[in-house]
């Protein structure tokens, strides 16, 4: 037991929830989303909430363009609001946001595609008492994951 306790201790001291960070953070620049969709103006509350949530996780550097290693490009093509939830008599408890767009990556280096045109698509709910942008948000937390998961399965090839 007093063997364990020091372990213990040790690895409380370096759990986090953003996991361990082996080796370099990739340095990335997040090119200002574009839209397509029939939604104006979301492409720059959703440009801003993706690149803090980059910037939020230990394995990138959000940087300026001239430093960057890679180039990350999104087009949003796609929005829709739709009920999510009801209550028995059929009113609207909350409703749910789809946003779709396209994912590009240039190894800014290499000055070749890693990936190109692949749809993403993420959502999120709001509460029929909140208003659209707190669904907005959500949303952008879901895009800033399935992003991330994609540049990581795309450059570790």
């Amino acid at each position: 037991m007093v063997l364990w306790f020091p372990i213990l201790l040790f690895l409380s001291c370096v759990y986090s929830f953003k996991g361990f960070t082996a080796g370099k953070a990739y340095d990335i620049y997040l090119e200002s989303f574009e839209n397509t969709s029939e939604k104006a103006g979301i492409e720059i509350d959703f440009t801003r909430w993706v690149t803090e949530h980059f910037d939020s996780d230990l394995r990138f550097n959000v940087v300026s363009k001239a430093k960057s290693e890679y180039l990350v490009k999104f087009t949003i093509s796609g929005y829709k609001v739709e009920p999510y939830q009801y209550n028995p008599d059929g009113t609207v408890l909350s409703y749910r946001i789809v946003v779709m767009g396209y994912l590009k990556i240039i190894s800014t280096m290499e000055g070749k595609v890693v990936l190109e045109d692949k749809l993403v698509s993420a959502w999120g709910t709001y509460a029929y008492s909140e208003r659209e942008e707190d669904g907005l948000k959500r949303v952008s937390e879901d895009l800033g994951v399935k992003i991330i998961q994609e540049f990581l399965s795309s450059v570790s090839q």
